[in-house]
């Protein structure tokens, strides 16, 4: 699931349809995979975009496009994790990476939605520079690798995000990402730096 923040001032003032802010806030973030799996004939909405001023085509491929200097960075950027937290959306969604019916040390590694959402509180006070992005991959990659070892001594989802005088899982698998990104770790999905 993608999530994506739009600000209509910036539609009414580039001129721009929903469609076509949509992929150019996917072309800010290079992911050019979303483009070709969902956007039929994106040459198309490129050239229009194009045409507007705000990207440039440099050739017949998907990435090649290069955005305009006119595009503000800041459209890239979604809100604070915390006003994401208080939407219930990200709660729901890092509570549903975790399976259901599966125990570790005699618990469910699923926890509640209450105690999720005040861990990520905590989490994101404690640690502002991961994104909400960079948390959920963390939490999917850590996820993934423990259902390809049958959920083995898999932390909760609470225990995941911190525990008292342990610290904290999540952060470390944050830090993971962020050191391994471009360094060609075949493991690493793309983070994203800037939120979708």
């Amino acid at each position: 699931m993608i999530n994506i923040w739009i600000n209509i001032r910036n539609l009414d003032e580039k001129c721009l349809n929903l469609y076509q802010y949509v992929v150019l806030y996917l072309i800010c973030l290079k992911s050019f995979d979303i483009i070709e799996k969902y956007v039929r004939k994106y040459s198309v909405i490129y050239k229009q975009l194009e045409s507007l001023g705000t990207v440039k085509v440099v050739g017949p491929s998907v990435d090649d496009v290069v955005v305009s200097q006119s595009i503000i960075v800041e459209e890239t950027v979604s809100p604070p994790v915390k006003e994401v937290i208080e939407e219930g959306d990200f709660i729901t969604t890092f509570i549903n990476l975790f399976p259901a019916g599966v125990r570790s040390g005699g618990k469910l590694v699923k926890s509640d939605k209450v105690g999720i959402r005040e861990r990520l509180s905590k989490f994101t006070k404690e640690y502002p520079e991961y994104s909400r992005e960079l948390i959920m991959e963390a939490t999917k990659q850590y996820v993934d690798r423990k259902s390809a070892v049958a959920y083995k001594y898999m932390r909760t989802a609470l225990y995941f995000i911190g525990k008292r005088d342990q610290g904290s899982d999540l952060a470390a698998e944050c830090q993971h990402l962020l050191d391994t990104k471009g360094k060609g770790d075949s493991n690493n999905s793309e983070v994203f730096s800037k939120n979708i």
